[in-house]
């Protein structure tokens, strides 16, 4: 990011790196599941495979990294054992994974949200924030450049519907 900001000669961007892990295993269950206290495993599947984290795992790293904290991933997979007594553990994979988010103090909170940081003219960086919301990124890109043209009009799709997503799909 420095590296781009200073060949297009736009101002600097103050982010943060945050690390954080995951266990990849075999389908543990039918749903996702997902718990809200820290260091409680949270479960997504994705076709055959579960993929498992802490609710509250991420912490500051100098450089994006995908190194795996071996502590970390340790505790875990204590907590994938604990939640999930049928995983085949046997078959896990540990991974690392990077989020990134826009401060412009050290110290302030961290925000995981997508930021939309216009630098000029022509060039915005966009921080998606965790990577589930690179597709609300892209529509709010995509909003961002209709306005730019004049044209604020932009489809909404359902999922950007308050009423469906208060009152439930039909």
């Amino acid at each position: 990011m420095e590296r781009a900001c200073k060949e297009l000669e736009l101002p600097a961007v103050q982010v943060r790196f945050w690390r954080s892990h995951l266990v990849t295993v075999p389908k543990v269950a039918p749903v996702s599941v997902f718990g809200i206290a820290p260091q409680q495993a949270a479960m997504i599947n994705r076709d055959q495979w579960s993929i498992v984290g802490f609710n509250e795992d991420a912490t500051i790293v100098d450089a994006p990294t995908f190194e795996v904290d071996a502590e970390v991933a340790d505790r875990l997979d204590e907590a994938v054992r604990w939640r999930f007594p049928q995983a085949d553990m046997t078959r896990s994979q540990r991974t690392a994974c990077v989020k990134v988010d826009y401060t412009e103090h050290t110290g302030s909170a961290r925000s995981l949200n997508i930021r939309m940081l216009p630098l000029g003219e022509s060039a915005v960086v966009v921080l998606p924030g965790k990577m589930t919301e690179a597709p609300y990124s892209a529509n709010v890109v995509a909003s961002h450049v209709f306005s730019v043209l004049g044209q604020r009009n932009v489809t909404r799709r359902p999922m950007d519907s308050y009423d469906l997503i208060t009152q439930g799909s039909h």
